[in-house]
C-alpha cells in the first residue's frame, strides 16, 4: 500500500545505532514513501548547480539541500535522449551527481526539510566501478538521531538505503555519503544520488512502523 512501509514476516529488521532516545530502524526495500525531491526539477542533463539550493517534493513540501561546494551536476541516468550517467539507476532518472570537475568533489549530500518527516531514503553508486558503503544519517536540530550504512556488492551497483524514527515525525534532516570506495578512481566524495523520499505524517503510519519494519534489497539491472 502507497505511503505506509510493508510489514514483511520473512526477514529480520535491520538494525541501526541511534545517539538518542528515539528509536530509528535502517531499511533497504524502495517504492514504500510517501513523498520525494525529484531532481528533474533543477534542470536538464549536465545542469551546474551552487552549493546550496531549494527544492520542492512532489507533494509540494520545501527542503533546502546543502553541498561542500559549486559546481556538482544534474546526471540523468543513460540510456536517455540526453544523458550522462553510465550506471544502473532506473534509466532517465534525474541525479545530483557530486562532482564537481575540478578534482575537488562536492559530498557529503544534505537536505534539511521545511516539513519534519519520519523516514528519509535514496539510491546512491559511486563514481567508478567497485565496492562502496553508502550511509545515511538523520536528525533533529543538531542532534543525531541514527545512522544506517549499506555495502555494495563488488561491481559497485546501486544501493538503496532508508532510515525510520518509528518514535514520530522528528527527522529535521539528513546527510548520504560514502564511508568507503574502492574503484579504480575512488572517492568517498563523488557519488550520484537519486530522489531523496520521505516519509509524511498519515494516519496509522507510525503503528505499523512500530510493528516492525523489514529491509529487502532492490534489485537493480548491472552497472555498465
Amino acid at each position: 500500500m502507497k505511503g505506509i512501509f510493508k510489514i514483511l514476516i520473512c526477514s529480520l529488521a535491520l538494525f541501526v545505532a541511534s545517539a538518542s532516545a528515539d528509536t530509528v530502524v535502517g531499511f533497504t526495500s524502495p517504492g514504500q514513501l510517501t513523498d520525494a525531491y525529484n531532481w528533474a526539477q533543477l534542470g536538464g542533463d549536465q545542469t551546474l548547480l551552487g552549493s546550496s539550493f531549494g527544492v520542492v517534493s512532489n507533494h509540494g513540501s520545501l527542503a533546502s539541500v546543502l553541498l561542500q561546494g559549486p559546481g556538482s551536476l544534474i546526471s540523468v541516468q543513460c540510456p536517455a535522449g540526453s544523458c550522462s550517467w553510465g550506471g544502473n539507476f532506473n534509466s532517465g532518472d534525474s541525479l545530483i551527481w557530486t562532482s564537481s570537475g575540478t578534482g575537488v568533489n562536492n559530498g557529503p549530500f544534505a537536505i534539511s526539510f521545511g516539513n519534519n518527516v519520519n523516514a528519509v531514503a535514496a539510491a546512491i553508486q559511486e563514481d567508478t566501478p567497485g565496492a562502496f558503503t553508502a550511509r545515511v544519517r538523520i536528525f533533529n536540530g543538531g542532534t543525531l538521531l541514527g545512522s544506517y550504512s549499506v555495502a555494495s556488492d563488488n561491481d559497485g551497483n546501486v544501493v538503496y538505503l532508508g532510515i525510520a524514527d518509528i518514535s514520530g515525525y522528528n527527522i529535521t534532516a539528513a546527510i548520504f555519503d560514502l564511508t568507503s570506495c574502492s574503484g579504480f578512481d575512488c572517492d568517498t566524495k563523488d557519488f550520484a544520488i537519486d530522489q531523496v523520499e520521505v516519509n509524511t505524517p498519515e494516519p496509522a503510519s507510525l503503528a505499523l512502523l512500530g510493528s516492525g519494519l523489514i529491509g529487502i534489497g532492490g534489485i537493480f539491472r548491472r552497472r555498465r
